[in-house]
């Protein structure tokens, strides 16, 4: 059975048998994040209008990155049958890793600012760890 902490408790995706929730939590979360960011990134192309006006700028880029981290972090905990927040640690862990490792090819190659790097990793560590305070206050208050 589910655990009685389970954030996911009342959706679709608590219905499903645990094992298929372990096999699915990795990929859910990669491809819902990417999924949801690119589709934020299609609607600021096409130009859809916020209340204050468009996104320009690089603005919007970094709203993608947090919006990327978040979802990954966020996407795979909910998935997870049992043990969400140590899954939404993991996640985060994965996203550091993966965020030094592209950060060093792009300052060792040269192709972009180090500034403009070093925004977006924080960008993404920062939508990744609010996410992982929400699973952590959704479990407390459970």
């Amino acid at each position: 059975m589910n655990s009685e902490k389970d954030i996911a408790k009342g959706s679709f995706v608590s219905k499903l048998p645990l094992w298929l929730r372990w096999v699915l939590f990795l990929p859910a979360s990669a491809a819902g994040s990417l999924l949801i960011a690119g589709l934020f990134m299609l609607f600021v192309s096409l130009g859809v209008n916020t209340s204050s006006g468009t996104l320009d700028g690089g603005w919007y880029r970094l709203l993608q990155s947090a919006l990327f981290g978040g979802l990954f972090v966020y996407i795979g905990a909910f998935t997870a049958p049992k043990y969400q927040l140590a899954v939404g640690i993991a996640l985060l862990i994965i996203a550091i890793i993966l965020i030094s490792v592209l950060s060093t090819l792009i300052v060792v190659t040269g192709t972009q600012s180090t500034w403009y790097q070093i925004l977006h990793s924080a960008s993404l560590l920062i939508g990744g760890g609010a996410a992982l305070y929400s699973v952590y206050d959704q479990l407390k208050n459970k």
